[in-house]
This record gives structure tokens, sequence and C-alpha cells, in this order.
């Protein structure tokens, strides 16, 4: 498995929308684009980058939190006289 994995990390070479769009708008209008639509291009894939990288500590963070959250409330519960 290891191997196979291996041999298919040349293919891995970055995010596939990223690469696709980029050779397109290359190809389709190489001096068509303006500086202000380059600039807000770059910060497109800024912001896209920024999401995936945070999402997966977002989620897991969230998860955490609420079976934090869960676990003191059974506490407390369980602790109070009747």
């Amino acid at each position: 498995m290891f191997l196979l994995l291996m041999g298919l990390g040349s293919q891995a070479i970055g995010c596939p929308n990223c690469t696709t769009f980029v050779s397109d708008a290359a190809e389709a209008s190489a001096q068509a684009m303006s500086p202000a639509q380059v600039a807000s291009l770059g910060t497109g894939f800024y912001w896209s980058i920024l999401l995936m990288m945070s999402l997966p500590f977002l989620c897991v963070g969230g998860f955490g939190g609420a079976l934090w959250l869960n676990h003191r409330q059974r506490a407390a519960r369980t602790n109070q006289p009747r």
C-alpha cells in the first residue's frame, strides 16, 4: 500500500482547481487581465487556502468543545443534592 501511495505522489502536485483555473486563464487571455483582476485572483486564492487549512482545526475544536461541555454539565448534574 505504501509503495502504491508513493507512486501516486508525483500526481498530487497542487490544488486541481487552482491549477486548472490559472492555466485556463493564462491560455485564454494572457494580456486581458488587468492588475486589479490579478490582485483579486490572488486574494481569492489566499482566502480559499486559509479556509481549507483552518477548517479541520475548527471542526475538531468544535467537536471537542461540545464533548467537554457535555461532560461538565453531566458532572454538575450528578454532584447536585436531590
